[in-house]
């Protein structure tokens, strides 16, 4: 009965998240959508560059239709949101209900091996390589060897999905906001400021990473892949 009531709670949090986010994206956005997903035959995990805390459900609701969920609640996209952005525990609930992995910076691996679980089991996982908010054309970051790691492991289907018209968000400018009111007003600059722009959504093709599956497991082959990432998401 537990289990039955946990998956009605997270058939209801998830579809009403979908909705939402596609009330949002493609409902008060000029979205064209460029491609569309191949039909993978194991887990796959969509890339792209980092905008702002939407970008993740920007994808979902775009690459897919967000009503096949009613139907098959397991094909929805999974996120992987930094945990520190969940500390409130009805955030945090809501979150995990609605297909998100915390990723704690601090212990990475954790989260990576969640990510993997929901791989092994045909899941989508969206991604950003750059770990971070891209701020400009170019990513400057290391190349993350763990998510490379990650990759070369599980071996999934890697999706370049590229996001042209989404203004930058500077989220160190809330959580740096001192007083309840100011991180309300940043906010909704940030939700209602792009509304009405067009942007374009393309989804690339399968990146070929096989002759770097061929490799020892080496902290350069991890690095390679990683570099490889990088490379599809900036062209």
């Amino acid at each position: 009965m537990k289990d039955l009531t946990n998956r009605l709670l997270t058939w209801a949090v998830l579809n009403t998240t979908c909705f939402k986010s596609a009330l949002y994206w493609r409902g008060g956005h000029r979205v064209t959508v460029i491609g569309q997903l191949p039909k993978a035959k194991k887990g796959s995990i969509l890339i792209s560059k980092h905008h702002g805390p939407g970008d993740s459900f920007l994808l979902g609701c775009t690459v897919d239709h967000w009503w096949r969920i009613l139907f098959q609640p397991s094909s929805a996209i999974w996120h992987c949101p930094a945990e520190e952005w969940l500390k409130n525990p009805t955030i945090k609930w809501l979150a995990l209900h609605a297909h998100c992995l915390p990723i704690r910076r601090t212990a990475p691996k954790e989260g990576h091996q969640l990510i993997k679980s929901v791989l092994e089991q045909g899941g989508r996982v969206s991604i950003f390589p750059e770990s971070g908010l891209q701020v400009d054309s170019e990513v400057k970051r290391r190349p993350p060897v763990l998510l490379g790691k990650l990759i070369y492991e599980a071996k999934p289907t890697v999706i370049p999905v590229l996001i042209a018209g989404l203004p930058v968000w500077n989220g160190r400018k809330i959580s740096q906001t001192k007083g309840l009111l100011e991180k309300i007003k940043l906010s909704c600059q940030r939700i209602f400021s792009s509304l009405g722009q067009k942007i374009t959504v393309t989804i690339g093709q399968p990146i070929d990473l096989s002759d770097l599956y061929a490799l020892d497991a080496s902290a350069d082959t991890y690095r390679q892949i990683a570099e490889r990432l990088i490379a599809n998401i900036q062209s």
